[in-house]
């Protein structure tokens, strides 16, 4: 109960930041922004690569531009400065020369845009699977600091709207969103005064992307979730409470299993790289694939935690899951694979069971003379 106060009170503030920049946007300035989402989008991926480590050192199929292990603040700041140049700069492109109501189609457009280009390129953002294992700010998120954290911050930017919203400046802004023209012919310049509306409310959209991170890790995991469904949407809670429980009984059974229970209410990004292996292959667990592709489980995993994963792996594909492993740890591949395939310079030049290849001319030519 403890933790689920927890995410209530960041969640909370997490959205009231987006909120209140939207509301500056349209609710105040008449700005009608229906791309807001690709502004939250823009600080969410920057606080990230600047956060993440370089993606060959997460021990993931992770990929990504930037990964400079920026100081958890200083990425947040980042994330601030992107939001606010980058709803600046579509403010300058399309606040200028189209009315507001073509304004927030072509910001619609944009939005479904930057969406394609991300899934188009996994080397980019980590295409449609986005990324992961992204360290928290310096304080646990899965801790009421954080929480309180949160509540500072969103009270600094209630003081920030304030200057945007009361005095002499909300006059300004409810009067060009009510009247332009007159606004106009009283000497006020539209472009500036929205425009500069666009740069705050792109910076709180993006603070609230960065502080959103990633808090959840298993459930998200499960497939078919009824509180997905439009369905779902429409009925609440009654619809999806009961599935919503059982999702959660099962990553506890998990968690228990590999011996992860203590790090129950721990951020992905405090783990270290076998315990997110283990959360990898948790994962798959909680999802029922019919086929599992793992590239090299093992890789800097100690001989215990090895040991864990290759009897998750075993029990994973004596359930019925096929199971195919890129691994270099030929122990490890001779415990859990029935069928290997040997390849050399991306061809195939062998295949067979553990014991025959040791023995094949082939291989021994490929990899100790070749």
């Amino acid at each position: 109960m403890s933790y689920y106060a927890l995410l209530l009170v960041v969640y909370l503030g997490i959205d009231t930041i987006a909120a209140w920049g939207l509301n500056l946007e349209y609710g105040v300035a008449g700005v009608a922004n229906l791309g807001y989402i690709l502004l939250i989008a823009a600080g969410a991926y920057t606080y990230a690569v600047l956060r993440l480590p370089h993606a060959v050192n997460l021990g993931t199929a992770a990929s990504y531009i930037g990964g400079e292990h920026w100081p958890g603040w200083t990425a947040v700041l980042g994330a601030i400065v992107v939001g606010g140049v980058l709803g600046g700069a579509l403010g300058v492109v399309a606040v200028r020369r189209i009315r507001l109501d073509y304004f927030a189609l072509v910001m619609f457009g944009f939005e479904i845009l930057a969406w394609t280009i991300v899934g188009a390129y996994p080397n980019f953002l980590g295409g449609q699977n986005g990324l992961f294992f992204i360290p928290d700010p310096g304080v646990s998120n899965s801790s009421w600091s954080y929480a309180a954290l949160i509540v500072i911050v969103c009270a600094g930017t209630w003081l920030i709207l304030r200057r945007f919203t009361a005095g002499p400046v909300g006059r300004t802004l409810r009067a060009i969103r009510d009247a332009p023209a007159s606004a106009s012919g009283l000497g006020k310049n539209l472009f500036a005064w929205r425009t500069s509306v666009q740069v705050v409310g792109g910076a709180m959209a993006a603070l609230s992307g960065a502080l959103l991170g990633v808090i959840e890790n298993l459930c998200v995991a499960a497939q078919q979730q009824r509180a997905e469904s439009v369905i779902g949407l429409l009925n609440g809670r009654r619809w999806w409470r009961a599935q919503e429980a059982e999702f959660v009984a099962r990553a506890e059974l998990l968690l228990e299993r590999f011996n992860l229970a203590a790090k129950a209410n721990d951020r992905a990004g405090t783990l270290s790289g076998g315990e997110r292996k283990m959360l990898d292959v948790m994962r798959a667990f909680m999802a029922a694939p019919r086929i599992l592709l793992l590239d090299e489980p093992m890789a800097g995993v100690t001989p215990a935690l090895c040991e864990r994963i290759e009897s998750a792996l075993t029990e994973l594909a004596d359930s019925g899951t096929a199971v195919v492993v890129v691994e270099h740890d030929l122990a490890s591949v001779g415990r859990i694979c029935d069928h290997v395939v040997v390849m050399a310079l991306g061809r195939v030049i062998e295949t067979g069971t553990m014991n025959e290849l040791r023995s094949s001319a082939v291989v021994q030519q490929a990899y100790l003379n070749g």
